[in-house]
């Protein structure tokens, strides 16, 4: 049986205006754009990449930094309000939250907080989230739990070693792979991260709740 897998890459202020034709032409089909960062912090380039990646026909992924020291409904509410200043979620725009250890302050009620991040997303904005962490974090930090409503929702994983680290148990397995933070794509002048998605177009659009 043939892997189908699809390429992408995500962006933030580091790689600054994105020439969104050449990232099409450079064969990749999605992109996670950073849009918000706790609760003071918008993306400077976020109207150029938002607009712009839909506009040459890649599937575009908001981001949002999250901090479990922050309330997380207001997070919510900040990251849809920054992305409805640029045009609103539309059918086939994706939610992500990202959660690294800068996140954690306290282990031991950062998971129930990020609950409450994606139940608001899925009331506010009517979109499923995908979690965004790597292995140290989720393992090592959050205790590798799958027993909440976070392992349910869609995996992608930062892990630049020679083969992605597993994070044990996750249901549904691992959705996106985030293998490189110094890559290299047309449309963009600085390092950037590539990922993969394990899947086809029509299990990427399911993921991202396009009816």
């Amino acid at each position: 049986m043939v892997l189908v897998t699809l390429e992408g890459i995500d962006v933030a202020y580091p790689q600054q205006l994105v020439r969104w034709q050449g990232v099409k032409n450079d064969g990749k089909h999605f992109a996670a754009i950073k849009a918000t960062e706790g609760l003071s912090i918008i993306d400077p380039y976020i109207g150029h990449n938002w607009t712009g990646a839909r506009a040459n026909g890649l599937y575009r992924i908001a981001y949002h930094f999250f901090y479990d020291s922050l309330d997380p409904i207001n997070q919510c509410r900040f990251f849809h309000n920054a992305i409805r200043s640029h045009g609103r979620f539309l059918v086939g725009d994706g939610v992500l939250v990202d959660v690294e250890e800068a996140s954690i302050s306290s282990p031991s009620t950062a998971l129930e907080k990020i609950v409450a991040f994606v139940e608001c997303c899925l009331v506010e904005i009517n979109k499923a989230v995908i979690i965004y962490t790597n292995p140290d974090t989720w393992i090592n930090i959050l205790g590798n739990r799958t027993d909440t409503i976070l392992s349910q929702c869609p995996l992608w994983l930062a892990s630049y070693g020679p083969g992605v680290s597993p994070i044990k148990n996750w249901p549904n397995g691992l959705s996106f792979w985030q293998y490189s933070e110094t890559g290299t794509c047309m449309g963009v002048d600085h390092p950037v991260d590539l990922d993969r998605f394990y899947g086809t177009e029509k299990q990427l659009r399911n993921i991202l709740w396009i009816q």
